[in-house]
């Protein structure tokens, strides 16, 4: 009598699966090895960050969301009122002017209170003032409560920020800002289909935001009140303040003394022409393009869609390059995508060049936003610098509100799209050559100390 055989299933390594008896698809065999390929590389990269970097993205990726669910609606929630297109816009610019005149308080309550003590409590002014815009019953009241959370929210973006290059060693800071960054840029893509979900009620968005600010500012206070700061050893970098004593950082004078550095100079002024170009020209005038030039409502949020995909994909990378090549290659990488994006636009109108763009700032903008906060951490080496951090932010919302508004004066003037990207492109250009020029600044990887408590 013979013996049945029964065929197994064979995995990598020659070991068999876990289904005997059935034959797995060479796909679903591929498949699996490639997603264990890509965890254990997503594991070895981000081995040795600090736990306080996981707790920020989490943090981050909470408010990207509810900031993704109520952004579609809240101009329709203004109309509701009564109000004109004009004045249902101005909420939208108030709450980034709020932000923008809040970032010099914000930076003197993170030096003077903690960087978490300032996170956890402008997440909970946030999530109360999203509670009181949820209950607003004139435009009046909306308003009000809509600047009131400018203010929360300069106080949690300086201080995540500079909480974040505190604890994080100077070898590991591309990859903690990469995948920092990533929580901002996975929350704004799942937070407007989780705001689908509540599309019942206009005032849902506000309701279920302030309750994930909530959750978040509680996170804050149990998991980084006591946060453990990464100690720097001294090291030869060029633009860097490993010379400066600690507490020449605040203040106006640490100001003064972080833009005679050429590193931090490079930061601030990109930071600005990454808000004028990328959050400003590009978001305000790309809608418009699409319809006025392509004939198309839908190209638009498919270009957004394909940006945000790009950059999310490629912060992995971005963040590897930046601690392992160097931060100027990964920045001259992005500024050089960043301004082929633009020129591209500037080019006669047709879908694939549209498309390319929007690929282009996706790629340009995962490097610079990997690259960026890792030279400003460079500069501050674990100090309290959130008056440094705080005017990296603050231009960048100023170009942020300039940009929407020159290029359309631009538009007006000359009714030419080509003239208005042209002269972003231009603009980026001189980001790259000022960044072929800046000396490098990641520091030499030494063996880390041992992390000093808070």
């Amino acid at each position: 009598m013979k013996k049945s055989r029964r065929r197994l299933d064979v995995g990598q390594g020659g070991k068999p699966c876990a289904h005997a008896g059935i034959v797995a698809p060479n796909a679903a065999v591929a498949a699996r090895h490639y997603c264990d390929v890509v965890l254990t590389r997503v594991r070895n990269n981000y081995a040795g960050l600090p736990r306080e970097v996981f707790v920020l993205t989490a943090v981050a990726f909470c408010v990207a969301v509810g900031f993704g669910m109520f952004l579609p609606v809240i101009t329709v929630f203004a109309k509701q009122f009564g109000v004109s297109d004009f004045a249902a816009s101005f909420i939208v610019s108030i709450f980034a002017a709020a932000r923008l005149v809040s970032t010099g308080p914000a930076a003197w309550m993170t030096n003077r209170f903690g960087e978490a003590k300032v996170l956890a409590a402008g997440l909970a002014i946030v999530a109360a003032t999203s509670v009181m815009v949820g209950f607003s019953r004139t435009y009046s009241e909306f308003l009000i409560w809509r600047t009131a959370g400018g203010l929360g929210s300069a106080m949690f973006t300086v201080s995540a920020l500079a909480l974040l290059l505190r604890v994080t060693p100077g070898h590991l800071r591309g990859r903690a800002s990469g995948l920092y960054q990533g929580g901002f840029v996975v929350g704004n893509i799942a937070g407007p289909g989780i705001g689908s979900l509540f599309a019942f009620s206009l005032r849902a968005p506000f309701f279920v935001n302030a309750g994930m600010l909530v959750i978040a500012s509680s996170v804050t206070m149990l998991m980084l009140l006591h946060a453990r700061f990464a100690t720097e050893p001294d090291a030869e970098v060029s633009g860097s303040a490993e010379a400066n004593p600690l507490e020449e950082l605040r203040g106006f004078r640490g100001l003064m003394q972080g833009l005679r550095m050429p590193v931090y100079r490079l930061v601030v002024i990109t930071s600005l022409v990454q808000g004028f170009v990328l959050f400003g020209l590009r978001n305000a005038l790309v809608p418009l393009f699409a319809v006025h030039q392509l004939s198309s409502t839908r190209l638009s949020s498919a270009a957004f869609g394909l940006g945000a995909l790009t950059n999310a994909t490629l912060l992995y990378t971005a963040g590897r390059t930046s601690d392992l090549r160097g931060r100027r290659p990964a920045f001259v990488l992005g500024s050089a995508m960043m301004f082929t994006g633009t020129a591209l636009m500037a080019l006669p109108a047709h879908v694939a060049a549209f498309l390319l763009s929007a690929v282009c700032f996706g790629v340009g903008g995962s490097f610079i936003g990997a690259s960026m906060p890792a030279m400003l951490g460079d500069v501050t080496r674990g100090a309290r610098g959130g008056v440094l951090v705080a005017a990296y932010q603050g231009v960048g919302d100023f170009g942020a509100i300039l940009g929407p508004l020159a290029g359309g004066f631009i538009l007006e003037a000359t009714d030419s799209y080509a003239w208005t990207f042209g002269f972003g492109a231009a603009i980026v250009a001189t980001v790259f050559l000022l960044g072929l020029r800046t000396p490098e600044s990641r520091p030499a990887h030494r063996p880390p100390h041992t992390p000093a408590s808070a």
